[in-house]
């Protein structure tokens, strides 16, 4: 990398960045011939889509205790995307409580059939 900044001129940044330009420069040890670039770029994206997912819950979390209760709302909505990575449960219980919070009784509703439906809810919870 330091001969190829040397050579192009450039900084540290745009040399890692040109090695990910081209998929089939990346040696991640899994790439086969046949992968397609997509899917090395979702392997790659992927630890940001966890660091992402906990940034939006305390984000949301701080919102809400700060009391501004529409952007707290708005931010766990954002977080529906992200159920793959946050247990549901966390990600609905903190959007009923934000809607709540905001009067927005119609989301708030949804937030409860949703956790009235996850398979492992028990009727205490």
């Amino acid at each position: 990398i330091a001969e190829s900044m040397k050579e192009v001129g450039g900084s540290r940044s745009a040399a890692l960045m040109g090695m990910y330009d081209d998929p089939t420069n990346i040696d991640i040890g899994m790439a086969t011939e046949g992968e397609n670039s997509s899917t090395v770029r979702k392997f790659l994206d992927s630890p940001w889509k966890g660091a992402e997912a906990y940034h939006y819950l305390l984000l949301a979390q701080r919102q809400l205790y700060e009391g501004y209760v529409d952007a707290a709302m708005k931010t766990c909505l954002h977080l529906r995307e992200f159920e793959s990575v946050l247990p549901a449960k966390d990600i609905f219980s903190l959007l009923a409580l934000s809607s709540c919070a905001n009067r927005a009784f119609a989301t708030c509703s949804k937030a409860f059939i949703k956790l009235e439906g996850l398979p492992n809810m028990t009727d205490e919870e």
